[in-house]
């Protein structure tokens, strides 16, 4: 397959790209487009994913986050739901009463994809992909790299600034 080879599935913006040594699968948002259209192109590019058979970057720059059963869709392609970290909501107030959140996918698969992953992050990152990169760093030791995205503390407050990878010439966004 040519190096620059993707599937795309239009209505999510959601792709893998075909690197050589890896696969890339750029998730633009967890809040865009219909369930039934983040449902089609998630199970395309999974399908993707488990036919090349190599590691995966799950790329989520620029992703601003977005509904957690997408996310937990995701997720589920590489941990099963009993290795996922614990994960705990609550009202904002000072009882501070939580629950813990269930596994609750939009979509699931039959097995796990048994890949080395990394997770790459940039200056508009935030939300449900934060928490996606630190459950896959915990549940299947993911690394996560790129910059310090929207959700951390000291993270971006200006205005980021594209930059180019040197040898992949991959865009990230740094805080200016």
């Amino acid at each position: 397959a040519d190096v620059a080879s993707s599937v795309q599935a239009v209505s999510s913006g959601m792709t893998v790209e075909d690197h050589g040594a890896f696969q890339r699968w750029v998730i633009p948002s967890f809040g865009s487009g219909n369930d039934r259209q983040f449902i089609r192109s998630f199970r395309r590019c999974v399908r993707r994913l488990r036919r090349a058979d190599s590691p995966v970057m799950v790329d989520l720059r620029g992703n601003p986050g977005g509904y957690r059963t997408r996310r937990h869709a995701v997720l589920g392609v590489f941990a099963s739901p009993s290795t996922w970290p614990e994960e705990r909501a609550g009202a904002w107030s000072m009882a501070g009463r939580f629950y813990v959140v269930p596994a609750m996918p939009i979509a699931r698969v039959r097995r796990v994809i048994d890949a080395p992953v990394a997770v790459m992050l940039d200056g508009l990152s935030f939300s449900a992909s934060l928490l996606l990169a630190d459950a896959l760093e915990h549940s299947v030791g993911a690394g996560v790299f790129g910059c310090a995205p929207l959700g951390l503390h000291g993270g971006c407050s200006g205005n980021p600034e594209p930059v180019l990878l040197p040898g992949s010439g991959i865009e990230v966004l740094i805080p200016s």
